[in-house]
């Protein structure tokens, strides 16, 4: 009872929020996570009990990703300066709720290039045959070694269309980061499944507390509904929106074939650029190379970022 008054009072809060700072049209902002800290460590784990990492991988991919997590305070919000392009305006009043985008995790990833390298995965442009095979599972290696030889990504950032955002960030708004209680239920599990210990479980809720002491990096909890990031399955954002759970198990089986198709694809772009540059310049590398598979897939590369969370790791 106290929670759904909790909910009613919050969405509430926020469309009232949104009508005043915004007038008749409101965007609600899209926020890309990464996954928390104790499912990530949790997936790591797995993925080393499943063969996918070597003890040597599991130690140095846990410990950046730790260091990066706690470093998430000290780390300077950016904001960017916004842009003079101004949406179509309607003739009726729109309001949108905030849309959060939660990469998986790199376990998930891991898997999905198993996946790939057993083949079971096919790329529609390439027809079943023993060389392509082979090709696939070659692609499939350069992913992983992409995904492993750089550190994990711990950014977090704030897009929506350009000067649809409030002035400031409205306390109603999602935070860059899972809240507190989110992450604090993760970080149980992970002590539970004996993917952390209890020194660090206390260390981790020590350095929630003051990362929480930024509203805008956590808040102490939210209700916006969580979606997979990079997902297809939405309408555009100031449209409809349809969001998939990030906590449906089977929607997140769905999406590794998507994520390392995205990969596999890029893989086979790159090499035929690569065979064609006859000429002897470097052919223009697409986003495959510009990127790499720890950053949650962009699906809103038209939208304005307005806020941006960048970690990095000490030098």
């Amino acid at each position: 009872m106290i929670a759904h008054a909790l909910r009613t009072l919050f969405a509430f809060g926020a469309l009232t929020v949104v009508v005043l700072n915004a007038g008749c049209i409101a965007y609600r902002p899209i926020v890309t996570r990464p996954p928390t800290l104790g499912s990530e460590l949790i997936s790591l784990d797995e993925a080393r009990s499943a063969g996918l990492l070597t003890d040597d991988e599991h130690a140095h991919r846990r410990h950046q990703t730790i260091e990066l997590w706690l470093s998430i305070a000290s780390t300077p919000i950016e904001m960017l300066p916004p842009t003079t392009w101004r949406p179509p305006l309607k003739p009726v009043p729109i309001i949108h709720i905030a849309r959060i985008d939660q990469d998986i995790t790199t376990g998930e990833k891991l898997q999905a290039i198993e996946r790939a390298r057993s083949g079971n995965i096919t790329l529609t442009s390439i027809k079943p045959t023993a060389e392509s095979t082979a090709m696939i599972q070659g692609w499939a290696a350069q992913v992983r070694s992409l995904l492993l030889k750089n550190p994990p990504c711990l950014w977090a950032m704030v897009r929506d269309l350009p000067n649809t955002t409030p002035e400031g960030y409205s306390p109603f708004n999602p935070g860059l980061y899972a809240p507190v209680n989110t992450e604090l239920a993760d970080l149980t599990r992970a002590l539970e499944a004996k993917a952390i210990t209890q020194i660090e479980f206390v260390q981790f809720q020590t350095s929630l507390t003051d990362q929480s002491e930024h509203p805008p990096l956590r808040r102490m909890s939210e209700s916006a509904p969580v979606a997979i990031a990079g997902t297809p399955h939405h309408a555009k954002f100031y449209e409809a929106t349809a969001f998939t759970d990030y906590d449906d198990e089977p929607m997140r089986k769905e999406f590794q074939v998507t994520w390392i198709a995205y990969w596999l694809y890029g893989c086979q772009a790159a090499d035929a650029k690569d065979s064609v540059a006859a000429d002897g310049e470097v052919p223009l590398r697409g986003p495959f190379y510009i990127r790499d598979p720890n950053h949650a897939p962009d699906q809103w590369a038209e939208s304005q970022v307005v806020f941006m969370v960048k970690p990095t790791l000490a030098k």
